[in-house]
């Protein structure tokens, strides 16, 4: 078995303007949250030059994928943080937040929730999986598509990224010209 390895992290930008960032963390690390807050709160404050007040910044969400368990305490595969009151709980603020999914946690009956597929599709390592996850959901079918592309050889990777550069540019210079 070949040990999985790579980085992910997509940053997204919602309709609502909620500015999200997804990371995949494969190596444990015992200071993860605490790096998880310092990213999250670069990306918070980044926006204080473009928005000049603060009644303007826009929410921003981590969520952070692990491939180990971190809070030892919690058995749940998916937990949500937001900054609260330490008595009450009330939160602070709904501008910042984390959540928390660990890989290993994942239990193995199905809980018929999108995060629940997409969860073991993340952790899926063998073709066999994949496909059974996919086969009632178009999100993930296209998922493990795209994931078939860039796991191809180099050059056939390359040549699909050329061939999609190609599609996109024709179809720029078609919509300029009507």
């Amino acid at each position: 078995m070949t040990k999985k390895q790579g980085i992910l992290d997509v940053y997204v930008t919602m309709n609502d303007n909620t500015e999200i960032d997804v990371e995949i963390q494969i190596a444990q690390m015992s200071a993860w949250a605490d790096r998880s807050t310092f990213y999250l709160s670069k990306m918070f404050s980044s926006q204080v030059d473009i928005n000049k007040r603060y009644t303007n910044l826009k929410k921003c969400i981590t969520i952070n994928i692990l491939d180990f368990n971190y809070l030892k305490d919690i058995e749940k595969f998916h937990t949500v943080f937001h900054i609260s009151e330490d008595e009450e709980h009330k939160i602070l603020t709904d501008k910042m937040e984390w959540h928390i999914i660990e890989l290993p946690k994942l239990p193995i009956k199905d809980d018929n929730t999108e995060l629940y597929d997409w969860a073991k599709f993340i952790k899926a390592e063998k073709k066999e999986e994949f496909e059974m996850l996919t086969k009632n959901n178009e999100y993930l079918e296209e998922a493990f598509k795209q994931l078939e592309i860039i796991s191809q050889d180099e050059e056939k990777r390359l040549a699909y990224i050329s061939r999609q550069k190609a599609i996109m540019d024709y179809n720029t210079i078609a919509e300029e010209n009507l």
